[in-house]
């Protein structure tokens, strides 16, 4: 969606907020022991006291409240039985619905005692992010994202999950623009003032060819390499990115 008044941008802070406070409150939780299913009755809680829902529940049927991806799982696991372990990276990633608006941020973080693999993986992805949400100006190409993103990825040693890419949001999940984690050729679309999307890189240590599991939802890495994943939502403006989900 694009910012069109006052009105869109307080619903947009709002949603927001509530997204920022269920990752903390998540990654707060986290530690060997816990179910992943633990995680989820957090962010119930937190939805319930905002009048908010799961956005990937109202629109697609996702059986959870926030989605939990250990290890290999790349994306889209749903919290259960499972039980976080030493070692284990983690990532949470939470989309909300709110009023009519939609946001959507996740974190990736490690369960000590963290390898150097692991440490390094999620690191490269918060800068990955950062970069990707620093390179997304007014004017600019949605190429000029993509390629930050996949740049930061290369030069830290791990490889770019194609087949995931961040996307326009505010009024449903995904919207136009798509903005792959790499330069796309051909893609000539620009990015302007008051546009609203997502920046998510999603990585791995391995290679990256992925599948889906049997349950229809979680996506892991083929080989079975760790992953991460890390993604604000931002507003575009005639200077540095807005981000609503910090």
């Amino acid at each position: 969606m694009t910012i069109r008044d006052k009105h869109d941008l307080a619903g947009m802070e709002r949603v927001g907020a509530v997204v920022a406070e269920t990752l903390t409150a998540t990654t707060a939780a986290v530690e060997p022991g816990l179910l992943t299913k633990d995680l989820d009755e957090i962010a119930a809680e937190i939805y319930r006291r905002h009048g908010a829902q799961s956005a990937p529940t109202v629109e697609f049927g996702f059986p959870g409240h926030i989605l939990v991806s250990v290890n290999d799982e790349v994306v889209h696991g749903i919290p259960g039985e499972r039980v976080l372990a030493a070692g284990d990276i983690v990532t949470i990633d939470v989309t909300v619905e709110l009023d009519g608006y939609v946001a959507d941020a996740a974190r990736t973080l490690c369960i000590p005692p963290v390898s150097t693999e692991h440490e390094q993986l999620s690191l490269v992805g918060e800068k990955a992010l950062q970069a990707g949400i620093e390179a997304a100006r007014s004017g600019c190409p949605v190429n000029d994202i993509g390629g930050a993103v996949e740049d930061c990825v290369t030069a830290g040693g791990f490889t770019v999950i194609r087949q995931m890419t961040g996307h326009g949001t505010g009024r449903a999940i995904w919207e136009d623009p798509m903005v792959p984690n790499f330069r796309q050729p051909g893609q000539r679309a620009r990015l302007h003032e008051g546009l609203v999307l997502t920046i998510e890189p999603i990585l791995t240590s391995g290679s990256d060819e992925i599948y889906e599991a049997d349950d229809g939802w979680t996506v892991l890495t083929q080989d079975h390499a760790s992953a991460a994943h890390w993604e604000h939502t931002i507003i575009i403006t005639d200077g540095a990115a807005r981000i609503l989900t910090n």
